[in-house]
């Protein structure tokens, strides 16, 4: 009976989504290990909605972060400026299809999360956008969303005693 070798998860990035420090942990069979550790990846599994006490709490599901953080990492990495649709492809061919981000051109919506000063939108046909500065998600990140993440990604101190 042959044995079966376990193919390693791909993984597109050197560097963690979030902050941009170097990655220690090598991908597995398992996990890609896209952060460098729980301070990172836990805010990414939230949704900008959960960090901002200006949005009303809904029904619905929100714009997920770590969605945010692969299209602040395409365009981070892209040589030349980029279409909604090319960053649509990049997202998908790097990190997988994601529900959120099925429509190609709601892509300029999501780019709102981000301070307009670390991008650039070119009115060219199509519309095209490039990072103008190199710097990580979370310095790219509007203050009223990267103040309540950065809130979040402290971790609060557990009570001494028979407390839960």
């Amino acid at each position: 009976m042959p044995t079966r070798t376990k193919k390693l998860m791909f993984r597109p990035n050197d560097k963690c989504l979030f902050c941009s420090a170097p990655l220690t942990r090598p991908p597995t069979h398992l996990r890609a290990y896209y952060y460098c550790g729980d301070d990172c990846w836990k805010p990414c599994n939230r949704s900008v909605r959960f960090f901002s006490p200006e949005t009303q709490k809904k029904s619905g599901r929100g714009t997920p972060v770590h969605l945010l953080v692969n299209i602040w990492w395409v365009l981070s990495n892209a040589d030349t400026p980029l279409t909604g649709a090319l960053i649509h492809e990049r997202v998908v061919a790097n990190f997988g299809d994601h529900t959120r981000i099925s429509a190609k051109r709601g892509i300029h919506r999501l780019l709102n999360y981000f301070k307009p000063e670390f991008y650039e939108r070119l009115d060219t046909k199509p519309i095209e956008y490039q990072v103008v500065k190199d710097i990580s998600f979370k310095d790219a990140l509007k203050t009223k969303f990267s103040s309540a993440i950065i809130k979040y990604q402290k971790p609060v101190p557990k009570k001494q005693g028979n407390t839960p």
